[in-house]
């Protein structure tokens, strides 16, 4: 290995040692905060680097690292080995063994010579762990080269706990940049997302074996180097994966060298200047002091110009000192007063603001401090022509306004009228029914709705509440038709005449038949009334057409052919039972209409007529005449409730005896109301005294 190169390698160590010494000698507490100089990061890596043939930018880091003096514990304007001023351990002002005016060993006055500091490193132990081990050279105590507790990693925290006499290392994050963790082993390193641990490799053996973990790459253990030597520097390097020392000089006091075997050891006397030169430019020009065979270390070389914003730093690869602006030193932090600059001479330097507009006419243009940003805001109230049909315009920030697109007007439905009404400012969907209109007349009138489009229209209503009418749309007459039929109005009762359906009023009565004509031939019937019974001898009419044909009626003396019993005939008052009885419901949607269910009767003749009662209908008497009341056997009573619905109540029958009679009960409904209920047929009922 070259001088050059030991020299190069040199550097690092001085400059790690700067760093740490720095935050190590301001704490006297208990627990020392020693953080590695952030250019020394990645020393190990620098000295793997080197170790590699010489690389020649091996001191790229030192460049801005000052030379660092690691002088006796004495006063350093006093007389230490190697002093400037010429002497050897003694008083400035002279009186030593080698001092610059020719004296003697001894004080100032040419006294006895001094005791030396110290025999062995022992005796210059200050007690301070955190201090490291200070060191005894020819008599005269040194601080110790190297601190403990500093493992060169720029994220980490170092802290050295004088208490215990212990270090301990604590990772933070915010020395890294975004999008990195530290750890505390190889530093500053992006955590990426991995499925397997070959996703996690890095090629660099020295890093140790990365693995996968929680779908996260995770570093491995490095391989720890340490060959045993305290003054070398050891680092594995990446291409062999093995590890390495180079020796560092500046890990020994400044009269002795690094030997790779035996550690720090004194270094040969110097002759001539040339035997003292480190090859480095920023920390002066060494000399040698002939008289002792010592190196003294030369003047650290001012790099500081005064200007706060530029970066004073000492090339060593250059020879010079430079002065570069960082216009980053003059930032105030504000984005909207433009960028500061750093001029070399003048300083700092007031930014331009940055230009706000773009040109574009709609946008509203301002500098956003919060966000770093210019911002050009889109404003459509300021592409408005006031127009509603023409649509909305809208602006574009980078092609100023635009038209609007005009709304839709079809609505897709047939039958509106879709019109743009600029003075309603809306579309207009009109309903138009005509177009709807399918020209018939039975399925009623069409409608257009203005979502739904075209509507059904709702059929007119057929049924006139008339039972007897046949109800139909006839749409050749577009219109409704009500035709009467008068069939179902028969009651079956021919004696009250034919009945008719009138097709406003419904079923009406005909004309009832006189009393005694033939109602029917098999068996021969007469009409009572309006009933139609057998005839009988003694029913008050001559009937020449009965077999045997009756001669004569009403009372003694007639013929043999009809012949009434003395005393006999005539009707009967008092309670008469039915048999059987006379029941009769009509109902709707189970409301009872009509509710007639009579058992018996009372008959009475009483003030010039025949009266029939006992009869009850939904709870409403109902009394049954005759006037004048009937001479013979036979009767005819009848009754109406008065409605609506009128309800007429007919009993026609002849008594055979006293206590007996036979004949039929006729229910008639008149009216409109009365379409939910039809009148039964005649129902037979006979009479037996109680």
């Amino acid at each position: 290995m070259s001088h050059r190169f030991a020299k190069q390698v040199g550097v690092f160590v001085l400059m790690g040692i700067c760093g740490v010494a720095l935050a190590a000698c301001g704490d006297d507490s208990g627990a020392r905060r020693v953080t590695a100089a952030p250019e020394a990061a990645d020393m190990g890596r620098a000295l793997a680097d080197a170790m590699r043939l010489g690389d020649p930018d091996a001191t790229r880091v030192a460049d801005a690292a000052p030379f660092v003096d690691v002088r006796p514990l004495a006063d350093a304007a006093g007389g230490a080995i190697g002093d400037a001023s010429g002497g050897a351990t003694g008083d400035a002002s002279g009186g030593a063994t080698g001092d610059a005016s020719g004296g003697a060993t001894g004080g100032a006055a040419g006294g006895e010579i001094a005791p030396p500091e110290c025999v062995e490193d022992a005796d210059c132990d200050n007690g301070a762990f955190c201090d490291g081990v200070e060191r005894c050279l020819r008599g005269v105590c040194f601080a110790s080269p190297r601190l403990p507790c500093t493992d060169n990693i720029a994220c980490t925290v170092n802290l050295c706990d004088e208490a215990t006499d212990t270090c301990a290392v604590r990772a933070d994050n915010a020395f890294c940049v975004e999008g990195q963790v530290c750890d505390p082993k190889v530093g500053c390193f992006r955590a990426l997302g991995c499925a397997s641990d070959a996703a996690c490799d890095d090629g660099l053996p020295c890093n140790g074996v990365e693995a996968c973990v929680d779908g996260a790459c995770r570093p491995g253990e490095p391989i720890a180097c340490d060959d045993g030597v305290a003054c070398t520097l050891d680092a594995c390097d990446d291409d062999t994966g093995r590890c390495g020392a180079l020796p560092d000089h500046g890990a020994c006091l400044l009269g002795e060298l690094c030997s790779l075997d035996a550690g720090c050891a004194p270094r040969p006397p110097c002759v001539r200047d040339d035997d003292c030169d480190d090859a480095f430019f920023c920390n002066g020009q060494e000399t040698c002091d002939a008289p002792t065979g010592l190196c003294i270390g030369g003047a650290v070389l001012a790099v500081d110009d005064g200007v706060p914003c530029t970066q004073d730093v000492c090339s060593e690869q250059l020879g010079v000192v430079t002065h570069t602006p960082r216009p980053a030193r003059c930032q105030d932090g504000q984005f909207c007063n433009g960028a500061e600059l750093c001029h070399p001479i003048e300083g700092c330097q007031a930014g331009v603001p940055p230009a706000l507009s773009d040109g574009v006419a709609c946008t509203d243009d301002a500098c956003d401090e919060a966000a770093d940003f210019i911002r050009h805001t889109p404003v459509d109230v300021a592409c408005d022509d006031g127009l509603f049909c023409n649509g909305r315009e809208t602006c574009d920030p980078f092609a100023d306004c635009r038209p609007g697109e005009p709304p839709r007007v079809n609505d897709g439905v047939g039958c509106t009228v879709d019109t743009c009404s600029e003075v309603e400012g809306r579309v207009v969907h009109a309903p138009d029914d005509a177009r709807c209109d399918d020209g018939l007349f039975c399925n009623g009138t069409e409608a257009c709705d203005a979502s739904a489009g075209c509507q059904a229209g709702t059929a007119p209503a057929v049924d006139d509440g008339i039972a007897c009418t046949d109800d139909a749309c006839v749409e050749a007459r577009r219109e409704v038709v009500h035709t009467p039929v008068h069939a179902r109005c028969d009651d079956g009762a021919l004696c009250n005449g034919a009945e008719r359906c009138d097709p406003s009023l419904g079923c009406q009565a005909g004309a009832a038949l006189p009393v005694g004509a033939v109602c029917d031939a098999d068996p021969r019937s007469l009409c009572f009334g309006s009933v139609c019974a057998q005839s009988f001898c003694g029913d008050g009419f001559v009937d020449g057409g009965a077999t045997p044909p009756e001669t004569c009626d009403g009372g003694a003396g007639c013929t043999p052919q009809c012949t009434l019993a003395a005393g006999g005939g005539g009707v009967r008052d008092g309670l008469f039972n039915f048999a059987p009885p006379v029941a009769y419901v009509c109902e709707f949607l189970g409301f009872p209409l009509i509710d007639i269910d009579f058992r018996g009767a009372t008959f009475q003749t009483v003030a010039g007529q025949l009266n029939v009662g006992g009869f009850e209908t939904n709870g409403q008497p109902v009394l049954l005449v005759q006037s004048p009341p009937p001479a013979g056997a036979m009767f005819s009573v009848s009754g109406r409730i008065n409605g609506g619905c009128t309800e007429i109540y007919t009993l026609a029958g002849t008594f055979s005896d006293a206590d007996h009679w036979c004949g039929t009960f006729t229910i008639q409904l008149q009216g409109a109301q009365c379409g939910f209920c039809t009148a039964p047929a005649p129902i037979a009922v006979c009479g037996t005294r109680g």
